[in-house]
């Protein structure tokens, strides 16, 4: 992670008034330099659909249902794609990323500090930054501390609701 970082996630947490105030102040500043390169960098290089969703819908606090990893036959082009499911117990949204170049997950189960750690935790931020001229990099940080990492190509990320609230 470039902008949210684990370490600002902590100082903004700070039982320390200052420490917690002028993690806050970083914080905006990082939300800024942020949509300033997802407008210029990213927007041109995903769907109006999927910009749209990175811009008006935020995962924070949904928790993951499911991550899928599918193989398609060997030999093709975009081998793997990768499907994550996740909800907010009312929605249900599936985030498909084709053409992955990069899938690694950093989970290591007791690590947290909280007694009552299972799993990966809600999804807590995430990053859409460019890698190069032909890749995305989606990074994603949930409560716990586990890390998702995943390289795609252009284009290459879908957004799809499954379950609309009633």
């Amino acid at each position: 992670m470039r902008y949210f970082t684990k370490e600002l996630l902590s100082k903004i947490n700070s039982s320390i008034y200052e420490d917690e105030l002028n993690a806050d102040i970083e914080w905006e500043k990082n939300m800024n330099e942020y949509w300033d390169r997802v407008k210029s960098r990213i927007k041109n290089r995903i769907s109006q659909n999927a910009y749209s969703i990175l811009e008006n819908i935020s995962f924070h606090d949904y928790r993951v249902l499911n991550i899928e990893i599918i193989h398609r036959e060997f030999g093709l082009p975009n081998l793997l794609e990768i499907l994550i499911t996740l909800t907010d117990d009312l929605d249900i949204w599936q985030i498909k990323y084709k053409g992955v170049k990069k899938f690694k997950i950093d989970y290591e189960s007791g690590k947290s500090s909280l007694e009552k750690k299972r799993g990966l935790g809600t999804w807590g931020y995430d990053e859409l930054l460019d890698f190069d001229e032909k890749t995305l990099s989606h990074e994603i940080l949930f409560q716990f501390g586990t890390t998702l990492l995943i390289h795609f190509k252009n284009n290459g990320i879908v957004y799809k609701k499954l379950k609309k609230r009633k």
